[in-house]
């Protein structure tokens, strides 16, 4: 407490006070610490409008009585509808407060809130980057910025990091999966590097600061995270069924061109197209097979015999890798644009509910 316990009680009491009670009723301080010592929501009427509308004061009121969620998110709201359009940090924060308090329960609908929250982000970030403009600094807005003016203000900058991670997913134009199957051939890199890490990079190659932040608060990105390694998982079930066809493709092709083994094929295919799992269809991995099984090897000299000349075996290896290289993409193509296109609906479904809600709010 900032004043002393008797002042606060005398005022609680109604008895003579050394200071004014009208001037005490406007002290920030003073009535945060009668509010703090009564823990009775009634006493919040002698506060002094301009304690009610201070975005500061009406934080730490949420704070003092947070356990009371259906109050925060009644008090928190009121305050919010009376500045809706006010899109400073402090007015962003008691939105967020309450919205935090009441995070596990459904008692109260938050939508008026959430609606403030979702407008916000955008006008603050607007407001910070005409102020950098009129300043003449000649960097853009990034997220040191934020940790440089909010320092203590860890829901804010949580909020502010959520907003600009899905800023750089929206800046793709594309879905996160296509983003990544474009940029890598096969999931190895990404399996090697780990969902998480890979995510930090990419936020990291657009805002170190940001990266910085999101490595030690992990739960901003957990969703991504878990979102990712499904997509691995399906994504290698999609190589593998892939591969599985171009072992058949294969097959095919030496049945055409029996003047070429197998084998050769089978090795030249998983080297130059990075199928290393087509070395399990060849005679030689199944007589390894056999001698880790204990029985002899095979003969398999004439079966992996190739009977044309180093000229002509490479045409043939490169006229099997071009149309496998042809089915490759049109398979992917098309299971991706289908992937692709049931995502964008589904954003645009969502997009669409957003924007009812906000016009039914305004």
């Amino acid at each position: 407490m900032k004043y002393n316990k008797k002042a606060i009680l005398d005022y609680i009491n109604g008895n003579d006070l050394e200071y004014d009670e009208d001037l005490l009723e406007k002290d920030f301080d003073f009535m945060l610490d009668v509010l703090k010592l009564t823990k009775d929501k009634k006493t919040i009427k002698f506060c002094d409008k301009t304690l009610l509308n201070d975005p500061l004061f009406v934080y730490e009121v949420l704070e003092i009585f947070k356990e009371d969620k259906l109050f925060c998110a009644e008090f928190a709201t009121k305050f919010i509808k009376k500045n809706f359009k006010k899109y400073t940090a402090e007015y962003i924060n008691v939105a967020l407060k309450a919205i935090d308090i009441n995070n596990d329960s459904r008692s109260y609908d938050l939508l008026d809130l959430g609606t403030y929250i979702y407008c916000a982000y955008p006008k603050f970030i607007l407001k910070c980057i005409r102020e950098l403009q009129e300043a003449g600094v000649d960097y853009e807005f990034h997220f040191g910025l934020i940790e440089l003016n909010y320092p203590n203000d860890e829901l804010f900058k949580k909020y502010i990091a959520k907003n600009m991670i899905k800023d750089m997913l929206n800046e793709l134009n594309t879905s996160f999966d296509y983003y990544i199957k474009v940029k890598y051939n096969t999931p190895n890199y990404i399996e090697t590097v780990g969902a998480r890490q890979f995510i930090l990079d990419f936020i990291r190659g657009r805002d170190e600061d940001l990266a910085d932040y999101v490595e030690l608060h992990l739960d901003l990105i957990q969703n991504k995270i878990n979102e990712l390694n499904k997509m691995l998982k399906e994504w290698k079930y999609e190589e593998a069924e892939i591969e599985e066809e171009v072992y058949e493709i294969i097959d095919a092709f030496c049945e055409q061109h029996i003047d070429i083994s197998m084998d050769t094929c089978l090795k030249y295919i998983a080297k130059e197209l990075n199928m290393p799992s087509l070395l399990d269809h060849t005679f030689e991995s199944m007589n390894e097979h056999l001698i880790e099984l204990g029985y002899e090897q095979l003969d398999i000299s004439d079966v992996i015999e190739d009977k044309v000349d180093a000229i002509e075996k490479q045409k043939l290896l490169n006229k099997l890798k071009k149309g496998i290289l042809l089915y490759i993409k049109n398979n992917k193509r098309k299971k991706t644009y289908e992937k692709i296109e049931n995502i964008n609906n589904l954003r645009l479904i969502k997009k669409s509910r957003e924007i009812t809600d906000i016009r039914k709010d305004i």
